[in-house]
């Protein structure tokens, strides 16, 4: 049988490839076919591809008996894992409409998005909230993509009344109404989202949930806004650095940290170090 060409491989550094089970070859191959259009900027035809790997999969799982990606995964044992590749092809379903006017291509696609992200739920481990959630933002992405602000509104809502601490649902909702809306941004909005994630305690990602209060103010043209901030947040790492070596029992000066804002596009590499690009990682 013909070697498989790969294209994205779960297989790091080095490590040598095992065998895919020769009843999922056709599979391993097709998902592996849509990556090269899919990194070849094709998204059309790697979505065309992809589908038909997803009506692959849900059979492939009926048959096996399992209900969870994890557990299909020591079956098939494909050169990709399949949630790796769920968050891959909603990427290129988002990554299909991007900056594109064209309403049916967008609808088109945008149904497309939500009606995967509500399946692919339906195989993800409940306590995987971070799967779940990440699921649940790219659905209501979609409806504000297409318009129906409404429905997106309330996959937010509800999902953050329930787990407030979601510190990205917090920020996915805040950028609807500016990161993804430059053309009609209501900054007001998307800092009242923000500010409210910042009162929740122990709300994740807190840091990141401020830094894009940074991008906001800085966007907006809110200078004060911005001073005020960055100087709050330079009281509060000196605050920490002092409380750090206090708790060491140094006696050294703390020297004042400036904190740097760089606003990082969604597809550049992420600046955690991880190699995926920044939407797919910490944003």
């Amino acid at each position: 049988m013909k070697p498989v060409d790969v294209y994205s491989s779960k297989y790091m550094g080095g490590t040598l490839a095992a065998e895919v089970n020769p009843k999922y070859i056709e599979l391993d191959s097709q998902m592996q076919s849509g990556y090269k259009y899919f990194l070849e900027d094709n998204y059309s035809e790697a979505i065309r591809r992809w589908a038909i790997v997803w009506n692959l999969i849900m059979d492939a799982m009926k048959q096996e008996k399992v209900n969870a990606f994890c557990c299909f995964d020591e079956i098939f044992n494909g050169n990709e894992f399949v949630s790796n590749w769920t968050n891959d092809f909603d990427e290129c379903l988002s990554n299909a409409v991007s900056g594109r006017g064209d309403v049916t291509t967008i609808e088109y696609y945008s149904k497309m998005r939500i009606q995967f992200n509500e399946q692919i739920q339906l195989f993800i481990d409940k306590d995987n909230e971070s799967a779940i959630g990440n699921a649940k933002r790219a659905m209501a992405e979609a409806y504000f993509l297409m318009g129906d602000r409404e429905k997106g509104e309330k996959i937010f809502v509800e999902h953050l009344s329930t787990n407030p601490k979601w510190g990205w649902g917090w920020i996915g909702w805040s950028d609807q109404y500016w990161f993804f809306n430059q053309g009609d941004a209501d900054y007001k909005k998307g800092e009242e989202i923000l500010l409210e994630a910042l009162k929740v305690k122990d709300v994740e990602e807190k840091e990141c949930i401020a830094e894009r209060l940074l991008s906001l103010y800085q966007d907006s043209g809110e200078k004060e806004k911005l001073l005020a901030l960055e100087k709050k947040f330079k009281q509060e790492d000196a605050k920490n650095i002092r409380k750090q070596e206090m708790s060491l029992g140094l006696e050294k000066k703390v020297n004042t940290l400036q904190r740097e804002h760089v606003k990082i596009g969604r597809n550049k590499p992420c600046p955690c170090g991880s190699g995926k690009k920044y939407k797919k990682c910490c944003l």
